[in-house]
């Protein structure tokens, strides 16, 4: 029993060490070489092994299970592949602080957020495909971790004191692929000639949770100084539905985000983070893993409900209420997503609760049928044309 027990011991911390080495290498699907390491390894030591004939097919037994993840993660991962299918893709290359996630210079640990960017950085995000480099874009952040928007760069005097705009949203309002002085707050800034001043509060994977959170903490009387803000903006997707429900794989790339829950009477109310302080960590090796992806939709994830549907819309307007309560100024949503089959009665919902909703897609017409005019070139996120319409439209109408 004591030898079962070292054997097992010592195995266990080389698989741990080998485990290690592989993921510090960065290897495209680390799951491959770990699986496959550990069937070999265990099956020598179930060779080699003085335990007992029982220990030994237990470990045996093991590493045919090893084996078997390994097969699976290699033929998930389009390792087995026999047949080409046209031409083979190049391969795709990710430099830069922002794929580093948390702890790298850009993404951090924010109690009230979830995460949240590192305040005074400038991150750069670099994407090449072969030898062509298709992305490369600077993500400069102030004092407070908001990407920079014009009056945190220049100490031109204004006439009066601006109105002050707070902008809520994911990527789509952060500004994912595209420069500083192309995010849609930037522009709107811009735009309005010294009239409003824009504060970009949106980031890459938020939705309304994280929206509602930074209201009930109190986060924008630290980062909005002096006279309140007089309206709210929030760039709403079809898709936050699945990350404020906690749905895989919206879940995968905010673990610790704050999660709410719908009450008897319909209001929400904070439950804590959806996971714990470890859920970055443990999210980001398992999101490396092709049987992960195949098998948690089933474990942690769902098809959108209608109850899904009701705890957005409650959230969207207990995010209204507080806004309007504290700052007596007006809330409003831009709305993506028109090509769902749920988009209709959510804004409809949204609009029951008297809340403003602008649809992206009746002053961008052809915002979805003629998209590539509209998004990044390798991205589904929008390009630097769609910030400015929508910055426009805003200004315009707000």
């Amino acid at each position: 029993m004591r030898g079962a027990a070292l054997e097992t011991g010592a195995i266990g911390l080389t698989v741990a060490l080998y485990a290690a080495f592989v993921f510090d290498r960065d290897l495209d699907s680390p799951f491959v070489y770990v699986s496959m390491g550990t069937a070999v390894l265990l099956g020598a030591a179930a060779l080699v092994s003085r335990a007992g004939t029982a220990f030994k097919a237990l470990l045996f037994n093991v590493a045919v299970f090893a084996l078997a993840v390994g097969i699976a993660e290699a033929s998930f991962g389009g390792w087995l592949t026999l047949r080409r299918e046209g031409a083979a893709r190049p391969a795709m290359r990710y430099e830069g602080e922002f794929f580093r996630k948390l702890g790298g210079g850009y993404f951090v640990a924010d109690p009230a957020r979830g995460y949240a960017a590192e305040p005074n950085v400038k991150a750069r995000e670099t994407v090449w495909a072969g030898d062509e480099k298709v992305q490369d874009v600077v993500y400069t952040t102030n004092r407070h971790g908001l990407r920079v928007s014009p009056h945190d760069v220049t100490t031109a005097p204004s006439a009066g004191e601006p109105a002050k705009v707070v902008f809520f949203g994911c990527s789509v309002t952060v500004g994912e692929g595209v420069a500083d002085r192309e995010t849609m707050p930037w522009v709107f800034e811009t735009l309005s000639e010294g009239r409003f001043r824009s504060y970009n509060l949106g980031f890459h994977g938020y939705g309304p949770h994280q929206m509602l959170r930074i209201l009930e903490t109190g986060l924008i009387d630290e980062v909005v100084p002096g006279r309140p803000p007089a309206r709210a903006v929030y760039q709403g997707l079809i898709e936050h539905i699945e990350r404020a429900a906690g749905n895989y794989p919206a879940i995968s790339w905010g673990p610790t985000a704050p999660r709410y829950a719908l009450r008897e009477d319909g209001s929400v109310e904070y439950r804590g983070p959806f996971y714990g302080r470890y859920g970055d960590t443990v999210f980001s090796v398992l999101n490396r893993s092709h049987v992960f992806a195949k098998v948690a939709p089933a474990l942690l994830g769902r098809r959108r409900t209608p109850e899904d549907i009701a705890l957005y819309v409650a959230i969207v307007r207990r995010s209204k209420e507080l806004f309007e309560a504290r700052y007596g100024g007006q809330f409003s949503v831009v709305m993506w997503g028109g090509y769902s089959q749920d988009y209709a009665l959510v804004v409809d919902r949204l609009r029951q609760a008297e809340i403003k909703v602008f649809e992206v897609h009746k002053f961008i017409p052809d915002i979805y049928t003629a998209d590539w005019k509209y998004k990044l070139g390798r991205d589904e996120h929008p390009n630097a044309t769609t910030h400015a319409l929508i910055a426009k439209f805003l200004l315009d109408t707000l």
